[in-house]
């Protein structure tokens, strides 16, 4: 630096939560009794867990066919992606009925992979859940999951992956898909970063979180709940 100057180191924190208030969410009796309902449901399957707005800058028409490419290359597998509404506090984004209408060309076009699928014999479905869901189911949803895929560019998108590392208690396995664009967590071990409107990179990246060795990614979210816990925001 000339005349003088010099160099200033700033720490730009990101979200975060509070691990006790998660760990007291996950042993609360009514949150077991859910969970235990949904591993029921979900029991014979691998889930994969995404979250959304339902917004048109999200991807997730390129996202819902790259699951469908990746469910049809995996015919001997027993896979369900479950994508979760959550609440849209964002006025710029349009008006609602714009969202209802988008919303309802996505499950008309999910309607349509299922049924092709089920017409092929495979045992992988697709189901969105429109309408938003309870704290509690999310967070259920999350620890039973094998994948979490996160691309709302949003900043509770931040909140929503913090969440996913501390449902995932010691030597529990679980990956997070995140968009390359997103702002947040880049020094994050667990993540695999991917462009939301590529298809080919969304398909490589789920197919590398479910096959990632158990042990490998028990330890890199181990890693990763560390780092948040010694470090918050």
């Amino acid at each position: 630096m000339k005349n003088g100057g010099r160099k200033v180191y700033i720490r730009v924190a990101y979200p975060s939560v509070d691990p006790n208030y998660i760990k007291e969410a996950l042993s609360d009796q009514s949150y077991v009794d859910l969970k235990n309902s949904l591993q029921e449901k979900y029991a014979s399957k691998t889930l994969i867990v995404g979250i959304a707005h339902f917004t048109k800058i999200e991807g997730i028409e390129c996202l819902i066919h790259a699951v469908r490419a990746v469910f049809e290359s995996e015919k001997n597998q027993t896979y369900h992606f479950c994508l979760l509404k959550f609440e849209d506090v964002y006025k710029h984004d349009g008006d609602n009925q714009a969202k209802k209408a988008y919303l309802n060309e996505l499950m008309t076009e999910v309607n349509t992979i299922n049924e092709s699928m089920k017409q092929k014999g495979l045992r992988c479905e697709i189901e969105i859940l429109d309408s938003v869901v309870s704290e509690q189911k999310k967070l259920a949803l999350m620890e039973i999951s094998k994948l979490l895929i996160a691309f709302s560019p949003y900043l509770d998108n931040d909140l929503h992956i913090l969440e996913y590392l501390f449902t995932k208690q010691s030597g529990v396995t679980g990956s997070i898909i995140l968009s390359e664009f997103s702002h947040g967590h880049k020094h994050l071990n667990s993540l695999i970063k991917v462009n939301p409107f590529n298809k080919i990179e969304i398909i490589e990246g789920i197919k590398k979180g479910l096959l990632r060795n158990n042990d490998i990614s028990s330890y890199l979210l181990q890693m990763d709940r560390n780092l948040i816990t010694n470090f918050t925001a």
